[in-house]
Parts: structure tokens; C-alpha cells; sequence
């Protein structure tokens, strides 16, 4: 997703696909980035569900590998299964992206309009307790040790 000129972006096309695999034009400069913002909080709910669920599954002494099993093929499903789910069961929180980093996004997104947004808000207290917990530095699908953690 970039933003500004279109022409100017459909000159540095080529560019751009270099190092991405889809390249859309989303209108004018500062687009990019606040589209982007807008899909890290979809993303970042999404793992956040992923992480309550399976936390919810395990207290109720499911088998984690098969309700995510069970998860991917239902209308439940998010692409963040597949990147993180796993994760989360194996409690292995080798950073790949860490959670301390997405609640900067989300403090950028709870500042970047005047909208309530009670998920998002919802979403910042459990960064912050991850955080106060010690996971700030862990991947941030660690997110999940915040919810079972007591």
C-alpha cells in the first residue's frame, strides 16, 4: 500500500515490486501509513481474539492444536492462526515482531482520529498489562501469556 501521486507511484511501479508481492495505490501521500494503521488494528484484534480463545479453550481443558484445527476451518478463521497460533500453543515467543512495537502502533491509532474505538482501548489495557508482566520484549503473540497469566 503506498500513498501520493499517482503518477509518480505508477513510474516507481516497477520498484515497488521488487520487494512486494501486491502494490496498490491507495490515494495521496500519508495514505500508506494510515492504511496501514488501520490494518494493524484489525490484525492486532485478531490476535488478540486468537489469544483469548485459545486461552478460554485451554481452561476448559480442550485440545489447543485441534480447536485451532477446528478454528481455521470455521468462519473464525484469520490468517494470524496461521502465523501465530502455533505460537501461542507452544508457548515459544521468539520475537518476530514485539509486542512492546504494536502498542506503539496502537497508541498511534487510538491518536489518529476522533473516534471512540473500545476494542482498540480494550486491546491497549491487555499490551499494557503484557507489558507490566515482562513480555514487552517477546513476540508479540505473547500476548496470550497476559490472558492466562494470573
Amino acid at each position: 500500500m503506498v500513498g501520493g501521486d499517482e503518477t509518480v507511484f505508477e513510474q516507481c511501479r516497477w520498484l515497488f515490486e521488487k520487494f512486494a508481492s501486491d502494490v496498490v495505490h491507495v490515494g495521496p501521500s500519508g495514505s500508506g501509513a494510515k492504511l496501514k494503521l488501520v490494518t494493524n488494528l484489525v490484525l492486532g484484534i485478531n490476535r488478540a481474539a486468537l489469544a483469548e480463545g485459545l486461552a478460554l479453550a485451554q481452561q476448559l481443558d480442550l485440545d489447543l492444536n485441534q480447536t485451532l484445527d477446528v478454528m481455521r476451518r470455521s468462519m473464525a478463521y484469520s490468517r494470524i492462526m496461521d502465523t501465530k497460533g502455533s505460537k501461542m500453543i507452544a508457548q515459544d515467543f521468539t520475537p518476530q515482531a514485539k509486542l512492546a512495537q504494536h502498542l506503539k502502533d496502537v497508541n498511534l491509532m487510538l491518536a489518529a482520529g476522533d473516534l471512540p474505538l473500545p476494542m482498540t482501548e480494550a486491546h491497549r489495557a491487555l499490551l499494557e498489562r503484557a507489558i507490566a508482566l515482562g513480555f514487552g520484549d517477546e513476540d508479540n503473540s505473547a500476548i496470550f501469556k497476559a490472558i492466562i497469566h494470573p
